[in-house]
């Protein structure tokens, strides 16, 4: 059995800057007298987890770093985010290319030749409602996954994946049969570092050229050939190409 682990931001979707928002809108929520009167920091989501988001805004804003300030922040968050892409219809962004034909056809294989999660640095309650908005939710089985509130780092999240897909699956899943799928440097580093098959896609903000200089198993530009990509997702294959 494949376990196949997709990013959400920059890999399936592009909510339209709605995700970026609604991080610093709850910040603002959470934390009204902390933040008052100040310019939000530049924030860079390319990869990263929302743990590690909450450090670098407790920081900036001096809040202390303590469960009780996270689980607010993130609660204030999920709820603008629910806002803003399930009180819309459509909501804003898009599915990015080949995605849902992909994901059809990988479903069918699922319980036999796949399991289909998630790895990502959304909390697991950020990537349900990204998902759920796009209509991409029922595609994957969420307690195979890791998330942003798993932990920080995000190259710890690789083995917290393979944990939970073994557990729930019964038998242990060699982390060569393990392919995470991204668009930035720090998905194909989450890979590496528990030695599992990476495949960058340059629908994100890094192109080709960029994403080639950290050496994934296989670079694509986008999904829109979805036989030739379910061919390479199923077969194991870690070559690169």
């Amino acid at each position: 059995m494949q376990l196949l682990l997709f990013d959400i931001d920059g890999t399936l979707i592009d909510t339209g800057g709605a995700g970026l928002g609604a991080l610093e809108a709850g910040m603002r929520i959470a934390f009204p007298r902390e933040t008052a009167g100040e310019e939000m920091p530049p924030l860079d989501l390319a990869g990263a987890t929302d743990s590690g988001v909450s450090r670098y805004l407790f920081k900036a804003f001096e809040v202390r770093h303590t469960p009780e300030n996270e689980d607010a922040f993130f609660a204030a968050y999920i709820d603008v985010l629910k806002s803003r892409l399930l009180g819309q219809t459509p909501p804003p962004g898009r599915v990015l290319t080949g995605i849902a034909a992909l994901l059809k056809a990988l479903q069918r294989q699922q319980e036999t030749k796949v399991a289909l999660s998630l790895l990502t640095g959304n909390t697991r309650s950020g990537a349900e409602v990204k998902t759920t908005a796009y209509g991409l939710h029922s595609f994957f089985d969420f307690d195979c996954g890791a998330y942003g509130c798993d932990h920080w780092d995000r190259n710890q999240l690789g083995s917290v994946a393979v944990k939970r897909a073994s557990k729930r699956h019964g038998h242990a899943i060699p982390q060569d049969r393990v392919t995470i799928i991204g668009d930035t440097p720090k998905d194909i580093a989450c890979g590496k570092a528990i030695g599992a098959r990476t495949v960058a896609v340059s629908t994100g903000s890094y192109d080709r050229e960029a994403l080639a200089t950290w050496k994934p198993d296989h670079l694509l530009d986008d999904f829109s050939d979805v036989p030739a990509v379910l061919t390479l997702l199923l077969s194991g294959d870690n070559h690169s190409k």
